[in-house]
């Protein structure tokens, strides 16, 4: 016959009919399921109340006790009943149904109730049930006295239902309680001790578990049992074993309970118990002279032996600052150089074209039955090199180039259903209606057509120029029809359009150079002008808080994000609107974004790379860093005169931008320059740089005055980069070899400058060591923009 049974922990339900008539067996079961023997008193669920016992287990009762919405007492009384024990309490508020606010709560007690709950200061609520005054929510800041009458229940008409919140039950005792509340641990008692947990009042539904915990991580205290204590009735008491090991001193740390209860009375008043350690009794006084002796020997050894390594100490942080002072000075010429180098690439990128501009005649466009790539529209499109030949062909041949912003309806095709299409088509007639030009005349820019799909090459030039593609057309059309996205299933209209950083930075560029005259959206009844104030507009300016694509997959590989790509050209637009900030059309664009500038160009970025195997990983990446602020001096250079004591004032030591390149590090390789974000190497930047650059400001800016003569912007800044080089050759031979490597497809250009910078260079090795930031920095006028 079956003698004994042993049920599996994983076992989550078990039915009282399936161990019926097996009373004479020896059940054993886990605990933690819906059946639990009386010693180990621990349901699944808190809010199971203890139902049936069969077989020697008992099974939880989920029945919902009432009541059930905030676990409230409660009772009804008539009039008399009502008066004495809510007369004088202090009314915190009166709900009816017609308030202005909170009507609801005259509904029906329970929800009456909950209004009290909700509110700190409620402590009792009374609803009225009389014909007269039915629906009134009464909510008091005070609960009846203890010894206060007790209600005359009647009937199921009795005028009032009265009762308190679980707050006020809390505090009328309803809570876990522990006895006594201190305890004392001492060696007399071998650092033990224990006290009594119990609960002050009848749960209304389920049970309570209570976790006792110390406050005093430093000590070494157990409980025994550790928890959690369950509790389902308040006759129910445990004693509790604390005990502290390894006492040195004395403490007086705090007992707390974490409380799981199904009624929430119990969790809300907190029971402490304080333990009193005391520190072990002093030794006897012989051994104490020999402790003193034996310190007293200590100290003597410890002075010595301090003294001997104060001397290799001395000289040890002699040689180390040194060598500090020097890693220091090298950091930051390395940091200026890429500072400089950074503002002087942005200034170029919105100058001129960084790949070749594809567009499509009109009349072939119109032609199209669905939009194609650029590789198979080859014979239809024509090129133009430079911003130059764009606009020769615009005086010359009365050419119209349009710029058409879409958003993609696939991950891998542009316009699946050929629903944009049909609307760029429209948008290029009405561009043609609206100025009144043939077809043949217009060309179109669209990214599939225009940005080579097959050599990723050319295509990351394009995506890079698309900034100053955007603000080089004599139309910027925004196309954003209601439609379907292919793939997700998603709505794609103009919301979602305004929410893709890519489209958001071809509107911004239009914007940043020419305001909104040429800015257009297409309708079904034409070309609509993009006004100033239109959400189209406003959501543009802040490019880099939007959606893109990179992030969404993860940029695998630890591709560089979307972001840093666009971080030049942007601040390439911000020279543009900062240097026209005093006349012009820049003047009122720049009054917009002045005072949103810190949120538009983001010091920092969130980075979140997914790899293929492996959890996650998110960081703050270096964005734009100090590059605003670079850009602002660059460009205040510029417009100063000699003797403007912007030249002479202290530079700071900016912290550079974005290099965009693939993050390593989350790959395990880390090449020979880290992971190649510029914030690390100006680990040891500090504002000393700017006080030792200033003094070599004046040779520096005769030697770059000279520098007019040598031609192109660009065999300046070569120049320039070759005297800093020479500058930091002391102390920084690797950043001089790597700008050499940078600058030898122009040395020759630069040659001339760099002898000169040489032979002027001064006497003093400290102010060789020192990056002139003044004199290597671009000096920006509004002619450059």
């Amino acid at each position: 016959s079956l003698e004994r049974l042993v049920l599996p922990g994983s076992l989550e339900h078990l039915s009282p009919e399936a161990l019926s008539g097996l009373d004479d067996v020896d059940i054993e079961a886990e605990a933690g399921g819906n059946a639990i023997r009386e010693k180990d008193g621990k349901f699944f669920d808190v809010c199971c109340s203890k139902g049936e016992t069969v077989a020697g287990l008992t099974y939880c009762d989920l029945r919902p006790s009432t009541p059930t919405t905030t676990d409230f007492t409660s009772a009804r009384m008539d009039q008399a009943s009502y008066e004495a024990r809510f007369g004088d309490l202090p009314v915190l508020d009166l709900l009816t149904r017609e308030s202005p606010v909170f009507a609801e709560a005259a509904e029906s007690v329970d929800k009456c109730v909950v209004y009290c709950h909700r509110d700190p200061e409620c402590f009792a609520f009374a609803y009225s049930t009389f014909t007269t005054f039915q629906g009134r929510c009464f909510m008091y800041g005070a609960a009846p006295a203890p010894d206060a009458p007790a209600p005359s229940v009647f009937d199921t008409t009795t005028d009032y239902v009265g009762g308190l919140p679980p707050r006020a039950r809390a505090a009328a005792g309803d809570r876990v309680m522990a006895e006594p509340d201190e305890v004392v641990l001492e060696e007399a008692n071998g650092y033990a001790g224990s006290f009594d947990v119990f609960l002050g009042g009848e749960p209304l539904r389920g049970a309570v578990w209570v976790t006792p915990t110390v406050d005093d991580a430093s000590l070494d205290v157990t409980f025994d049992p550790p928890g959690p204590l369950v509790f389902y009735n308040a006759s129910e008491r445990q004693r509790v074993a604390v005990s502290v090991q390894g006492v040195m001193t004395g403490a007086t740390p705090t007992v707390s309970f974490d409380v799981i209860a199904c009624d929430v009375a119990f969790g809300l008043v907190p029971a402490i118990v304080r333990l009193i350690v005391r520190a072990p009794p002093r030794k006897s006084s012989s051994s104490n002279n020999k402790a003193k002796r034996l310190r007293k020997q200590l100290v003597i050894a410890a002075i010595v032996v301090a003294c001997v390594l104060g001397v290799v100490g001395m000289a040890w942080l002699f040689f180390a600052g040194r060598k500090f002072a020097r890693r220091k000075a090298k950091l930051e010429a390395d940091r200026a150089v890429q500072v400089v180098q950074q503002v002087a690439t942005a200034s170029d990128r919105v100058k001129e074209f960084q790949a070749h501009l594809h567009v499509v005649r009109g009349d072939a466009f119109l032609a199209l039955p669905a939009l194609k790539s650029h590789e198979e529209l080859r014979d239809c499109i024509e090129t133009y090199d430079t911003l130059q030949s764009v606009h020769h062909a615009a005086m010359s041949k009365n050419i119209l180039f349009v710029f058409i912003s879409h958003q993609w309806l696939g991950w891998h095709e542009p316009d699946p259903d050929g629903v944009h299409i049909a609307s760029m088509k429209q948008a290029v007639r009405s561009v043609a209606a609206d100025a009144d030009v043939e077809a043949s005349t217009i060309r179109v820019w669209v990214d599939v057509a225009s940005i080579p799909q097959m050599n990723r090459s050319e295509q990351r030039l394009a995506i890079n120029s698309l900034p100053t593609f955007a603000s080089t057309c004599d139309y910027f059309v925004v196309v954003a029809p209601d439609c379907t996205h292919a793939d997700t299933g998603k709505p794609c209209d103009a919301r979602t359009y305004r929410s893709r950083a890519w489209c958001r930075a071809e509107i911004m560029s239009c914007w940043a150079r020419n305001g909104t005259s040429d800015m257009y959206v297409s309708t079904n009844a034409g070309l609509r002008p993009l006004a100033a104030n239109d959400a189209v507009l406003k959501e543009a300016l802040d490019v880099f808080h939007g959606e893109l694509t990179c992030c969404r997959l993860g940029h695998p590989g630890a591709q560089p994000c979307d972001r840093e790509a666009l971080m030049l050209p942007m601040l390439g637009l911000y020279a543009q609107l900062y240097a026209k900030r005093n006349g012009g059309n820049g003047e009122s664009n720049y009054a917009d974004i002045v005072d949103i500038k810190d949120t538009l160009y983001p010091k920092t970025c969130r980075y979140c790379y997914k790899p293929d195997q492996g959890p996650e990983v998110t960081e703050d990446i270096t964005l734009f860093g100090d590059l605003v602020q670079a850009m602002e001096l660059a460009v205040d250079l510029g417009s100063a005169a000699d003797n403007d004591p912007l030249k002479t004032r202290a530079v700071p030591d900016f912290e550079p931008g974005t290099n965009a390149q693939p993050h390593a590090h989350h790959l395990r390789v880390i090449g020979p320059h880290g992971s190649g974000h510029a914030t690390k190497a100006g680990s040891f930047a500090s504002s000393s740089f700017g006080s030792i650059v200033s003094r070599s400001l004046s040779k520096s800016a005769r030697s770059l005055s000279d520098d007019k003569s040598q031609g192109t912007a660009a065999a300046r800044r070569l120049a320039l980069g070759v005297t800093i080089a020479d500058q930091v050759a002391d102390s920084s031979s690797s950043t001089s070899r790597r700008l050499s490597r940078r600058g030898s497809s122009g040395a020759s250009r630069g040659a001339s400058f760099a002898s000169q910078a040489t032979d002027a260079r001064p006497a003093d090795k400290r102010l060789n060591r020192a990056n002139t930031w003044r004199a290597s920095a671009p000096h920006i006028t509004t002619d450059d923009v």
